[in-house]
């Protein structure tokens, strides 16, 4: 096929290429477009706090951390609150419920956990007291109306910059969120937090 024959049929094609082009682009559209809904409705929340008690010294600072991972889907919700030392996990709790209803004005959710799980890799005596007091708390609020109600409010989100802001109530601390997964966690199954109020003495970042 000579030069000038290439050039003339695709001279004569050329608007069943752009109709091609443009279909491509409304479909990347509608699955960008359906991306960004499902993560509105049912948004995934990662976060992370350096822990700070007094006396600990400088070099030290990072070496405590509490991780919130929420995750909701399908009208279920889990939460999941871990502590990592040295990047390596000592204890987490988990929680699993419902979400009992969406505040749309406002962007809230209202969520009822039931069951919990708790796993520890080390002894409890090597635990932080505000760990320990947080279970306590987790436990006694399991067992007088034999579940957990929260509020969360999402005061910012912005998908495509992967970065949300949120508040959790009861405490009404705000934690600075990924909604992306850590590393680390992609190879786990899909988990859930969302108890930022019950802890004190915390510096919260995103």
């Amino acid at each position: 096929m000579t030069e000038s024959t290439l050039r003339r049929r695709l001279r004569q094609n050329r608007i069943w290429i752009l109709l091609l082009l443009l279909l491509l682009l409304f479909a990347a559209g509608i699955l960008w477009a359906d991306t960004l809904i499902s993560k509105r409705l049912s948004p995934n929340f990662n976060c992370e706090a350096s822990l700070i008690r007094p006396g600990m010294a400088v070099d030290q600072a990072n070496t405590e951390k509490l991780r919130l991972r929420i995750a909701t889907e399908n009208g279920h919700a889990r939460l999941r609150v871990s502590y990592r030392h040295d990047s390596e996990p000592w204890a987490s709790i988990e929680l699993t419920g419902s979400i009992k209803g969406v505040e749309p004005g406002s962007l809230s959710y209202l969520i009822s956990l039931e069951q919990r799980q708790e796993k520890l890799q080390v002894d409890e005596a090597e635990l932080p007291p505000y760990l320990l007091a947080m279970r306590d708390s987790i436990n006694k609020a399991l067992a007088q109306p034999g579940k957990l109600d929260l509020r969360l409010h999402v005061l910012e989100m912005d998908i495509l910059a992967d970065y949300a802001l949120i508040q959790v109530t009861p405490g009404d601390h705000l934690w600075a969120c990924r909604m992306s997964e850590f590393e680390e966690d992609k190879a786990q199954e899909p988990l859930l937090s969302l108890i930022s109020g019950l802890f004190d003495g915390a510096v919260f970042g995103g």
